[in-house]
């Protein structure tokens, strides 16, 4: 996968940026959440943010829409703005959510965006090949915070 930096001014990004928000839901038993898109793509649930809407009630609505879960409360974990050539900038952040259930008592039911989706533990995480750095950066911050790897 190849990156590049790009730079960016502080006036470029007091612009209206879109932001999207996403979810690294995990599991009673220290498990994340983890999807790919129809296309094939890593994804975490969550999406757009519509101008005036709730962060909060956006990321209740898309995790009940891609994954068919329930969570309640968010906390925050990064967020960084994502360069794309034709789709513009859009700010992403990702919050963290705890599910009361353990991973194998969790029933997933996924939307049309969505062909898989998997509670995976840091190993299982590691063999994912394709997450993008910053969502892999969001799920190792939620591992440390769950105590499931030392700093």
């Amino acid at each position: 996968m190849y990156w590049e930096q790009v730079q960016s001014t502080r006036k470029e990004l007091e612009e209206d940026l879109p932001v999207s928000a996403k979810v690294v839901l995990m599991s009673a038993n220290g498990k994340a959440l983890v999807m790919r898109k129809s296309s094939g793509l890593f994804d975490l649930p969550g999406g757009k943010v519509e101008t005036g809407e709730d962060l909060f009630k956006a990321l209740k609505r898309e995790v009940k829409e891609e994954a068919g879960l329930k969570a309640k409360t968010f906390e925050f974990v990064s967020s960084w703005v994502k360069h794309h050539p034709t789709l513009g900038d859009r700010l992403v952040l990702v919050f963290t959510a705890q599910l009361p259930d353990k991973a194998k008592d969790i029933e997933i039911t996924l939307s049309d965006e969505h062909r898989w989706a998997k509670f995976k533990g840091p190993k299982g995480i590691a063999k994912i090949a394709d997450i993008p750095p910053g969502y892999a950066n969001a799920l190792h911050i939620c591992f440390l915070r769950a105590g499931k790897i030392k700093p």
